[in-house]
C-alpha cells in the first residue's frame, strides 16, 4: 500500500508492507532525482512480501518540491533531519535504516556527522563523497557551464525537471568536506560500480580506507556505472539490500 503525506512541507511517499512493520528505511534520491526512483520503486515491490516499510521523499528543490529557487545545501541537510525526526516519532521503536544514493548519500553522511542518533543498517548507493568536484567536473560541463558561470546568475542543471544552483551552493559543499570533516564510527554499507564515472571510485576507495577503517564494506559491481541500469544490476542491489537487512 502507497500513503502519501507532507513532512514539514516535503512530498513524501509510504510504501507499507502488506505485514505488520518492524523496519523501517528512509530512501534519500540522488541530484536531480526525486522519489519516484526506479530503484526505490523495485524495492519498495520487493520488501511489499515481508516487515519492512520504505518511505521516500522529495528533497528541496527536486520532484514535487520543486521550485524556482536556487539549491540550498543546508535545506537538503535539513531535509533529512526533518524526515528521520518524523519516522522516529511515528514509528517509535521500529528500527530506522538508510539507503541513500549518490548526493543523497553525501547528505546522509554529513547529517551523520552532525547528529549523533541510533541506525540500524546504513546503505549507499555511489556515495557522492566528492560532491563539490561531482558539481565543477561532471554536472556543470554536462549541461554548458562551469564554475565562473555562477558567479553572475543561478544555472539551471536540471535532467528531468529545473534545479537551479548557484557559486552559493558550491561553496557550501567545499564547506561541508567530508574528506576533512567525517570522524564518525558508523558502519557503512557500498554499493559501487567500477565503471561509474560521475562519483570516482577511486576517490571513494580513499574515503573509506581514511575515515572508516575496518568500519565498512563495499559490494562492487564491476560493469555497473553511476545509474546501475545495465542488466540484472538493479535486482542485485535489491538483493544486497536486502541481506543486509537480514531478509
Amino acid at each position: 500500500m502507497e500513503y502519501q503525506t507532507l513532512i514539514n512541507n516535503l512530498h513524501t511517499k509510504i510504501y507499507y508492507p502488506e505485514q505488520a512493520i518492524n523496519q523501517i528505511i528512509i530512501g534519500i534520491h540522488g541530484f536531480g532525482g526525486d522519489k519516484e526512483s526506479s530503484v526505490l520503486i523495485k524495492m519498495a515491490e520487493s520488501l511489499k512480501s515481508t516487515n519492512i516499510a520504505l518511505l521516500t521523499y522529495d528533497l528541496p528543490c527536486h520532484g514535487e518540491n520543486e521550485n524556482n529557487k536556487s539549491l540550498s545545501l543546508k535545506d537538503c541537510l535539513n531535509s533529512v533531519k526533518e524526515v528521520y525526526e518524523y519516522v522516529k516519532t511515528n514509528y517509535a521503536g521500529i528500527p530506522i535504516s538508510f539507503f541513500a544514493t549518490s548526493f543523497g548519500g553525501y547528505l546522509l553522511l554529513n547529517f551523520l556527522q552532525e547528529n549523533e542518533i541510533n541506525l540500524n543498517k546504513i546503505i549507499l548507493r555511489a556515495p557522492a563523497i566528492k560532491m563539490a568536484k561531482v558539481i565543477k567536473d561532471v554536472i556543470l560541463p554536462e549541461h554548458g557551464f562551469s564554475v565562473s558561470d555562477l558567479n553572475t546568475n543561478p544555472v539551471n542543471v536540471g535532467y528531468e525537471k529545473e534545479c537551479f544552483i548557484d557559486a552559493r551552493f558550491v561553496e557550501e559543499l567545499q564547506e561541508y568536506d567530508l574528506n576533512k570533516n567525517y570522524n564518525k564510527n558508523y558502519f557503512l554499507n557500498v554499493l559501487q560500480g567500477k565503471k561509474d564515472t560521475t562519483v570516482s571510485p577511486a576517490d571513494n576507495e580513499e574515503f573509506f580506507n581514511a575515515k572508516c577503517i575496518n568500519n565498512y564494506k563495499i559490494y562492487y559491481f564491476e560493469e555497473a556505472d553511476h545509474r546501475f541500469k545495465g542488466a540484472g544490476e538493479i535486482e542485485r542491489i535489491i538483493e544486497i539490500t536486502k541481506q543486509i537487512l537480514g531478509i
